[in-house]
């Protein structure tokens, strides 16, 4: 798409007044979360174009992930990644993780597991538990992104070194890798 062809549009009122540090769609529901250093977490409805929730907390998140069901939200704070429940005007936390400085996570399209970056490792839960499933370790730098599979069987991460590896859940064991000059990784990157 060419820059003259975009165009964007506000989706309502309520913005963000400082830069937006994480984002996320529901996969079943017109839902957009948005984090920012203004330390509040956002949940808008983008065919209504309204915010639906908006959350201050007392330091600023640095990543956030929706849950399929746009029912739980993963949001990473300094010193913690917090699974919160959402409610009808609030968010309530469900569990909090030992996860210091967590810049991404990811819910698996069934919604059963989620993946948190720790560092230069990844950490696998489920979902309903909170249960640590196992740790994905072989990245030099820091992890930067997630990506699930279609069918949730693997999960790609890359890193801050541009290193792009595709685990295997069934194993916990890396299936392939990659290289360059990637830093981030997008659902239709390479799946086979």
């Amino acid at each position: 798409m060419k820059p003259d062809e975009m165009n964007f549009e506000q989706l309502g009122p309520g913005l963000h007044t400082e830069g937006v540090t994480g984002m996320d769609t529901c996969i079943r529901r017109p839902l957009v979360v948005t984090c920012s250093t203004d330390r509040h977490v956002r949940l808008w409805n983008y065919l209504d174009r309204t915010c639906e929730l908006d959350r201050s907390f007392t330091e600023e998140a640095h990543s956030v992930a929706i849950h399929p069901t746009g029912t739980m939200l993963l949001v990473g704070f300094s010193d913690k990644l917090r699974l919160m429940a959402v409610l009808m005007d609030d968010l309530k936390t469900v569990k909090e993780l030992a996860i210091r400085g967590c810049r991404d996570a990811a819910f698996a399209h069934g919604g059963h597991l989620f993946a948190a970056v720790n560092g230069i490792s990844v950490a696998i839960y489920n979902a309903y538990t909170a249960e640590n499933i196992g740790n994905l370790r072989g990245h030099n730098g820091k992890v930067r992104s997630l990506c699930w599979s279609a069918d949730d069987t693997r999960l790609l991460s890359s890193g801050a070194d541009g290193a792009v590896y595709e685990w295997r859940l069934s194993d916990l064991k890396r299936w392939a890798s990659g290289g360059g000059a990637c830093t981030r990784i997008a659902p239709d990157y390479m799946w086979s």
